[in-house]
This record gives structure tokens, sequence and C-alpha cells, in this order.
């Protein structure tokens, strides 16, 4: 990963003093205005010293996360300023990143909000599922040209995050130009909606709220729209952590203040170290949406990731006869990074499998952190010879993975029939997934939250 991708460390560590210093400060924003803050204009002055760079303009892009406009190369965001009804769904924070050096990295990504069906009126609630919002429902055209869903989280109910990418075997789309339009479909059983196109500009500049909490520790929230909140937590231990995982998720819990003065929560996802987790934010939760929100707090969240093979360190062992255990000469560490530890202690063989025995550690300083757990993978690695449709696939080293059959043997597929491993044939582990938990829930008892904001 290119340095200039995780540039959030030197906006992480500018302090609050200096940040409030370096940013015009506007008289609190309108409810329309509040609807395109998608930048960040932070410490544009400041010369961040340890890493090196000036922390400027920072942009909410899909695909990329938050990251500072002067990286952005070639791409050029664009956001919608209202929400619009599809139907008995409210469109809301609709973003498209143009990527004009490859358009066909070009992503755009908006978040929908539906009502119970007994908050409606007209009917009782749909307990068969009337009105899912499913990923493959909408059909998304950019100026005429075609995107197909690339993602989605979505519910019965509340907030849906959907993501969208050219569709392939088409040709690259044209530069969209000064502003650029945005056709949405949603086909929904029983259920007739007219198709809406909203005109999208060049994002505008805002506010973000910074709080430290450790030397080394900050989180930044940034204000989309009145519902919808982006956010970064920075840990500089945890970089390289970040860095190596395939893929990482982190899901926030706030306490909430409305405008009006009324105590409610948020959740959703937290960017971690500046590298964008996933597509979806933080939302007010249903009962204060579009009420606003005045301050919130942070109490805690649990972060997880999921291992490639290869980048970390595996252990090769020969198999076992069902009923043995292998203990490892010396320590094996599957994981020593970003404070954490996972250490092989043995691995059992019985008629269900191979069961892994570890300890998981945090071994750092932070005392909001609680590890929560470790989950180990064993392989076979050898040859894989088969066809995939029209490609012949050959590969001496694949990793293959184990599968236990009922009568206890291992397998694993190497072409057309599985191998039934023997005693004695190695079989490779390593940590496939991790995940701890940062700071307490706020329903328990005596817990504080890790950071407090108040926006503007």
């Amino acid at each position: 990963m290119k340095k200039d991708t995780v540039l959030w460390d030197a906006v992480a560590m500018v302090g609050e003093d200096l940040l409030t210093e370096a940013m015009e400060k506007p008289e609190r924003q309108t409810k329309r205005q509040k609807k395109s803050v998608w930048i960040l204009a932070a410490a544009a002055v400041v010369l961040v010293s340890f890493a090196g760079w000036a922390a400027k303009e920072w942009v909410f892009a899909p695909g990329r996360g938050l990251v500072p406009t002067e990286i952005l190369t070639g791409v050029q965001v664009f956001t919608g300023e209202e929400q619009t009804a599809l139907g008995k769904i409210t469109l809301e924070g609709i973003t498209f990143a143009e990527n004009r050096t490859d358009p066909m990295e070009n992503r755009l990504t908006f978040w929908v909000f539906r009502r119970a069906e007994d908050a409606m009126g007209g009917g009782a609630t749909d307990w068969e599922g009337k009105g899912y919002l499913e990923g493959n429902s909408f059909t998304v055209e950019i100026n005429g040209v075609q995107y197909r869903s690339a993602g989605a989280g979505y519910s019965t109910s509340g907030w849906g995050c959907y993501t969208f990418r050219p569709v392939e075997n088409q040709p690259a789309p044209d530069p969209v130009g000064e502003t650029c339009t945005v056709t949405v479909a949603y086909e929904e059983p029983d259920m007739t909606v007219e198709p809406v196109t909203v005109l999208l500009y060049p994002a505008e500049t805002g506010e973000a709220v910074q709080r430290t909490i450790t030397k080394d520790t900050s989180v930044t929230l940034l204000p989309l729209t009145e519902n919808l909140i982006v956010g970064n937590f920075y840990k500089e231990e945890w970089l390289p952590l970040v860095q190596t995982a395939g893929n990482t998720s982190v899901h926030a819990n706030f306490a909430t203040i409305t405008d009006a003065g009324e105590a409610g929560m948020a959740s959703g996802t937290l960017n971690l170290c500046g590298i964008q987790t996933d597509y979806d934010c933080i939302r007010a939760v249903p009962a204060n949406y579009n009420d606003g929100i005045a301050s919130m707090e942070l109490y805690d969240f649990q972060a997880s990731f999921s291992f490639r093979d290869n980048s970390l360190p595996a252990y090769t062992f020969p198999l076992m006869e069902i009923g043995e255990t292998h203990v490892p000469e010396s320590d094996v560490y599957l994981l020593d990074m970003g404070g954490f530890t996972c250490r092989l202690v043995s691995v059992s063989r019985d008629e269900t499998g191979l069961q892994y025995e570890t300890e998981y550690l945090y071994t750092g300083k932070d005392n909001h952190v609680t590890p929560a757990y470790a989950e180990v993978r064993g392989v076979s690695i050898g040859m894989v010879d088969y066809v995939n449709g029209t490609m012949h696939i050959q590969n001496p080293e694949a990793w293959r993975w184990i599968t236990a059959e009922e009568d206890g043997t291992l397998t694993c597929f190497s072409g057309e029939e599985d191998t039934v491993l023997s005693p004695g044939d190695p079989v490779t582990v390593y940590l496939q997934h991790m995940a701890f938990r940062y700071g307490q829930s706020c329903y328990t008892e005596g817990s504080e939250p890790v950071a407090s904001f108040t926006f503007h």
C-alpha cells in the first residue's frame, strides 16, 4: 500500500487547538447546508512535522474513504444536496467519485432510509418482508451510463447503504463534466415506483470535529447530512495491522443528543487508520431521523479483521491420528502485530476435525482494548488441477481447505476428486480472523464514553 493512501495520521495527530485555529468556523448551518457537508477543510496551514505533510482539504470518496484531496489525482467527487423520495424510500447522502484516469473505477454510493410498515400507516407491519431493500432491487445510471451493484447493506426498514460501479463489457464512461445526473430506479413487489433523477455537484467544504484519546489515538467525525456522519479512528499502533488485513470492519456505537435535546443512539462503521473499512457510515437511529444530532459520545466499537493466505506467518506440522494432540516444540506466533499476539498452543484431532488451542492477547498499553476472539484455519498445501468454466487451473502450491467427513477422515479439494489426508501429511495453520472491542457498551454499569463531540 502506498504511503499517500494512509495519510490520515497527518490530520489525526494535529491537536484540537491547532485544528480550531486553522479552520474558519461558520455559524450553525441550515439543514440544507448540512446535506452537502462532504469535505473536511482542516488545519490548512498547519505542518505536521513527523509526517512531513500539510493537512489540507480532506474528502469522503467512495471506494477510498476519507483522503486528502491532493492525492486524488484525476478524481473528482460529486454529491447531491437534497433528500429525494423514491416511493416509500428516502435517498440521502448520494456521492460519486469519478476516476478520470480509469473510468471503470468510478464509484457511486448512496444511503436510503425506509420506515417500518407500521409507522407508515395504511396497514399492518409487513412480516413477510414486502419492501425488502435488496441490493439488486436498485438500478443506477449516471449521465445515461448503466452502473451495477457492487455491494450493499440492507434491512426491511431503517438504513441501507448501496454502492455501484460501471457495468463491464460496455464502453468506459465519458467524463461527466461540471455536474452529472444520477437516475435511480427501484423495483419493489406489489408497488409501482417511478425512477428519480438527482443532479450532483462538486463536493462542498465543511467542518469536522476531532478528539484525542491518547497521545497516538484520535477519532474524527464529519457530518455528511443531518442523519449521516462519516468518521475515522486513528491509532498509530494499529496501522500495520490494518494494512496487512485483507478485510477490516469497525462497528461503533454512540449515545446522541438531538437538536431538540432528546437522547438517542447512533451506530455504524468507522474508517480505521484512514483506510476505508467498507461503504457504510454512522447513522442516527430511525426514531431520531431528521431530528439532527447536536452532540454524541463514542462508547465502544467492535473491530474485526480477516487475513489473506500468506499475509501472516504460518505453521506446518504432520497430521496426527484421531485422538492425538500436537504441541509445538517452541513458541509459535501466528500474529505479533499492532499490540496483539496470537500463540498457537496445541492442535488436537477428533472425529469432528482439527481443534486449535490459542493464546490471544493484547500487549499494548491502551486499557480501552479487550481481545474478543482469534480464529485459526488449517489447510493442506499441494496441487490443484481442474477446469473452471473455460479456464484450466493448475497450481502446485495452492492452499486447499481441509474438510472433516462424517467418518472422521480429513479431505481437501485437489481436482476432480477430493484428496484424503493421511497421518503424517503436512498441515499448515494460520490466523484467519481476529476481533477486539474498544471501550464499553453504554448499557454496561459504570461505563464512560471514550470521546465526546459537539457539532456547531
